[in-house]
């Protein structure tokens, strides 16, 4: 029902009839970014004012900007409409494409390179496009102190790639060190020497899970993020 209630924002721009519920939360400031992925593609979203990092978070990038901030979220969406147009910078990363862009990441240079000139392009459009209600911004995203070991395996991908992980079928037991989106970095515990994987806990969505008896060499950390 959350979700149903909250789904038309994003057609808002286009007339969308809002409930009460969005049409509150669509009238706060939003945030317009530049997320750059490990394959080097880039795509621009929105971000309430009260999400502006966990949004960002929960993409599972390698790099992001914020580039604008408007008034309300009808104008977000219409800035990111013509960043689209204007810039070819797609709206949709899937998550089979995040898989394969953080199984090869491209070198973390040319990342930089290309969010830097995404993130400007965008920045120059916006600041001569002449329409009230937004201002051009700054602000760069960074990760949580938790999430950076999974940030490591960019900067030293040749050190330390992640293995797609791509069936949980099996019996593996994975000590989790980091994340970041829908993805985990672990190791496999009966075998920590075969390297990092990354787990993708979307491919969980609408399947049952069970309880495993403790046997007590697990140690537990409250929070991760």
């Amino acid at each position: 029902m959350h979700l149903d209630r909250f789904r038309p924002i994003h057609r808002a721009h286009q007339g969308a009839e809002l409930t009460e519920a969005a049409r509150a939360y669509i009238e706060l400031p939003h945030w317009l970014y530049v997320a750059t992925f490990p394959d080097g593609t880039s795509k621009v979203g929105t971000a309430h004012e009260r999400s502006k990092t966990t949004r960002v978070d929960q993409q599972a990038v390698a790099r992001a900007s914020y580039v604008a901030l408007a008034d309300d979220g009808l104008i977000v969406r219409h800035l990111e409409d013509h960043l689209t147009r204007a810039l070819g910078l797609t709206q949709v990363k899937r998550v089979a494409s995040k898989v394969r862009a953080w199984s090869g990441p491209e070198d973390p240079r040319e990342i930089d390179d290309l969010h830097a000139a995404a993130a400007e392009g965008a920045r120059r459009y916006l600041e001569r496009l002449e329409e009230p209600g937004f201002r051009v911004a700054h602000d760069d995203w960074s990760p949580a102190e938790s999430m950076l070991d999974a940030y490591e395996h960019l900067e030293r991908p040749s050190d330390r790639p992640l293995h797609p992980h791509a069936s949980w079928e099996g019996p593996e037991l994975f000590r989790v060190a980091s994340g970041t989106g829908p993805f985990l970095t672990a190791a496999l515990v009966q075998d920590p020497g075969a390297g990092d994987y990354l787990l993708n806990t979307a491919s969980l969505k609408n399947r049952a899970s069970m309880a495993v008896q403790d046997d007590g060499s697990t140690t537990v950390q409250t929070s991760l993020f």
